[in-house]
């Protein structure tokens, strides 16, 4: 067989991350808050490095940043671990690949989210249509959002539960 094997009771993971698989209709093109972040929780099940961070456009506009957040135990407090910093937004209705600024390792057991800002409230992205898999996540809201948080703030306290998903990935 070429490539890696799947094992079904778990040890492999994909050399890319998706923090929430879409349900129903899997895109929508949607205009985000002005200066707000958007995280999406994620857990990986084996050790990953990440380098990029990808996200669809549907109408290019400004400068975005998008990142990666640890969450404390409670989820009251997320520490950025890396970013692309702020980058112009590009491309109608294709996939953005952006560099972080340094490679971050994600390791299994621990509670993650991508984060994704934009400076303006004209951009379109695609984001996951709302369902209730996204406002509960198995230990913390699968979903949350900060405002005032452009360029993705270093640390980001109390966020709040968010049915807006970006559709983001790392790899």
């Amino acid at each position: 067989m070429d490539g890696p094997e799947l094992v079904l009771a778990g040890g492999y993971q994909p050399p890319w991350i998706t923090p929430i698989p879409p349900v129903g209709p899997p895109w929508i093109a949607a205009t985000p808050t002005a200066n707000q972040a958007y995280c999406v929780w994620f857990r990986v099940d084996a050790a990953v490095t990440v380098t990029t961070m990808k996200y669809v456009t549907g109408s290019p506009s400004g400068n975005v940043d998008l990142g990666i957040y640890e969450f404390n135990a409670d989820a009251s407090l997320l520490t950025r671990l890396g970013s692309t910093g702020s980058t112009a937004a590009a491309g109608s209705g294709v996939v953005q690949s952006i560099a972080l600024t340094a490679a971050v390792r994600i390791s299994p057991g621990v509670d993650y989210c991508l984060a994704f800002a934009a400076d303006n409230g004209t951009i379109t992205l695609s984001r996951i249509v709302p369902n209730p898999v996204i406002v509960t996540g198995p230990t913390i809201p699968a979903a949350l959002s900060k405002a005032s948080s452009f360029p993705l703030p270093t640390s980001i306290a109390t966020p709040s539960a968010s049915n807006y998903a970006p559709f983001l990935v790392a790899a």
